[in-house]
């Protein structure tokens, strides 16, 4: 309790600061950007979730107050401000000590999810969607060089940095992030700035090169096949412009990108995914993929049992266990999959919410703007990362999804185009 606390008051003044500073919005961006691919070091240090949530809060009232028209607007901006910002302060203080799971759980979807949704459409309404895009790709570079140099290095350059996560006896490229699947999300997120907003045919193959080498440092398959479908689709756009047409390649190109996500990594792993629903194999590449094979099995046996869901706790530790050649599984532990969660969670409810998204995403939006592309890459990661356990990943694609909700549909690719970025 007392250090939720002290954790709070600090965070309270340090964004307050920060924010009396004239460009607070443009270094907003920035910190964002910076806590999500640090996130796995930062958790140590601080209370990273109250710090995101009390940012953008502060934040968003600061947005509130500018666009006001009249002394009531502004003040009623503020005072929603302050209520909303106690609120999650009141949530983060009394939630972890009376129940750590269900208190970060609350937390997470009463005060961060919905935060991140809504700086992301006024960061839009603010017009500073270029700036962001430019920031991003700034990042992503930096941090794809650097996990280019640690998976070349065969061990981590940050200290304090334990290189835990193997595979086929290599170092997989971590660097501050949470996880190197997460690492190589945040990679494939910038693909779509970096072809919409990068005019210079040059500088956007070798952008392209350094996050794809990125990438490949972090050894995530999953997101190799995201970079897959994303030229796909690119090439597609370019052979149909018209936009009946366009809304056709979207339909093909959801139901492609599941096929080939699937068939690649069947290939790749040489077994069939869901043949027996069990782990066999101790090659850890195939044990990988029957292990999904395994939570998309219990999906449909949990929604019988428990229609609405576990709650917001999760699945109970204990409650589906899963032999392996590397010994027991329990599934409540490692869900690797935003739709195997979402079931364990909210039943019912939360794989149709999912996929609602998914559909407008796709439907609705498409790849017409670089935000909405990049919101499509990050939210179709749900198909082997269970994206709402993690910080970081959810609050981007969040902060991405409320983007593109706030963005417009046709010009927002023009108007990013015409930014600094191809200058």
């Amino acid at each position: 309790m007392l250090a939720a606390l002290t954790g709070a008051v600090a965070g309270v003044a340090v964004t307050v600061l920060f924010l009396s500073y004239r460009h607070s919005h443009a270094l907003t961006l920035h910190v964002l950007i910076a806590v999500v691919y640090c996130a796995g070091a930062l958790k140590d240090a601080l209370p990273v979730r109250y710090f995101i949530a009390l940012l953008l809060t502060v934040s968003i009232g600061k947005f509130a107050i500018q666009v006001g028209r009249t002394n009531n607007v502004r003040t009623a901006a503020f005072a929603a401000s302050c209520v909303y910002g106690a609120l999650g302060t009141v949530v983060f203080v009394l939630g972890r000590p009376f129940s750590p799971d269900i208190g970060e759980a609350s937390f997470r979807y009463v005060v961060l999810f919905p935060l991140a949704f809504v700086y992301g459409a006024a960061m839009v309404k603010a017009g500073l969607l270029s700036k962001f895009a430019r920031a991003y790709l700034g990042w992503s570079l930096l941090f794809a060089i650097l996990a280019t140099v640690e998976a070349s290095r065969d061990a981590v350059i940050f200290p304090g940095m334990a290189p835990t996560i193997l595979r086929d006896g290599e170092v997989r490229a971590v660097l501050l992030s949470e996880h190197p699947i997460l690492l190589s999300v945040y990679f494939v997120v910038c693909v779509p700035f970096v072809w919409r907003t990068v005019r210079s045919p040059i500088l956007r193959w070798a952008f392209c090169v350094v996050l794809v080498s990125g990438i490949l440092s972090t050894g995530s398959r999953g997101a190799l096949v995201l970079v897959a479908v994303l030229a796909a689709v690119n090439l597609v756009s370019h052979l149909r412009r018209a936009r009946q047409g366009a809304r056709m390649t979207n339909v093909l190109v959801l139901g492609l990108s599941i096929g080939v996500a699937l068939g690649i990594v069947t290939l790749v792993a040489g077994v069939e995914p869901f043949e027996g629903a069990s782990i066999t194999s101790s090659d850890p590449t195939v044990a990988s993929v029957q292990y999904r094979g395994v939570l998309y099995a219990e999906v449909a046996q949990s929604l019988k049992q428990m229609p609405f869901g576990w709650g917001v706790g999760g699945l109970p530790e204990g409650q589906i266990i899963v032999s392996s050649p590397f010994g027991p599984k329990d599934l409540a532990l490692t869900v690797d999959s935003e739709i195997v969660l979402l079931a364990f969670d909210f039943g019912a409810a939360g794989v149709a919410a999912y996929l609602a998204t998914m559909l407008w995403l796709v439907l609705g939006r498409g790849f017409r703007s670089p935000v909405s592309g990049a919101a499509i890459v990050a939210m179709s990661a749900g198909l082997y990362v269970a994206i709402h356990a993690w910080t970081g990943l959810p609050t981007l694609a969040l902060f991405l999804v409320g983007a593109t909700a706030s963005a417009p549909t046709v010009t927002a690719d023009r108007s990013l185009a015409s930014g600094a970025l191809s200058r």
